[in-house]
């Protein structure tokens, strides 16, 4: 009887560590499944188009007048906002024409030129920090770095200010006299947004 107790106590002692042994296995069974549904990947950043390019076409301006453009822009992860305006000379020397772009929160910028083309990019969001990213697959990986960059900066209205500030006719060689006046000075304003677009590349291992 004296031996009895010892022999118990031991046993349940073996049993109780078995129990243990076989728990942990189990928590590192489940640690390393759960880990292998993941993937790891490496993250650059590019600024892509978003929304279809929004267009507006201006009627025919004078020198000295100007033209209104607005526009209202909902992506939620904006990088850039690219503004390009085109017109056609009718004749004599280069119009020049220029653009003023204005967006929410005081975002703004302006060009001006003479060569048939002017664009205007006002950034609106740096570039995200994130370098790498983990998912279950590359789309859930692709959504999470989204939602970290949907911060809804630059949405609103923005407005396209168009001025046509010369429009030489066709002069003479000599003197300067204009014999024929620019009568169309019409144009067209495309608004395109860019957004920042994750690209992911899967870390072997």
């Amino acid at each position: 009887m004296a031996e009895a107790l010892p022999r118990a106590w031991n046993k349940e002692t073996l049993t109780g560590l078995l129990g243990a042994v076989v728990l942990v296995a189990a928590m590192i069974g489940v640690f390393f499944y759960e880990r292998g549904q993941f993937h790891e990947y490496d993250v650059t950043w590019q600024q892509a188009p978003s929304e279809t390019a929004q267009q507006a076409q201006g009627a025919t301006l004078s020198t000295g007048e100007a033209a209104d453009h607005t526009f209202t822009l909902q992506a939620p992860s904006l990088a850039t906002v690219e503004v390009t305006v085109t017109w056609t000379d009718d004749g004599g020397d280069p119009d020049t024409f220029q653009v003023l772009v204005e967006g929410p929160d005081g975002r703004s910028g302006n060009a001006q030129g003479s060569q048939g083309e002017l664009v205007v990019e006002v950034p609106v969001a740096e570039t995200p920090t994130a370098t790498s990213a983990v998912g279950r697959n590359e789309e859930a990986a692709r959504e999470m770095l989204l939602s970290q960059v949907a911060t809804g900066q630059g949405q609103g209205t923005w407005t396209v200010t168009v001025t046509l500030e010369a429009a030489p006719g066709a002069t003479t060689p000599v003197g300067g006299a204009e014999t024929q006046a620019d009568g169309a000075n019409d144009y067209e304003v495309t608004l395109q947004p860019l957004v920042w677009d994750p690209v992911l590349e899967p870390i072997a291992g």
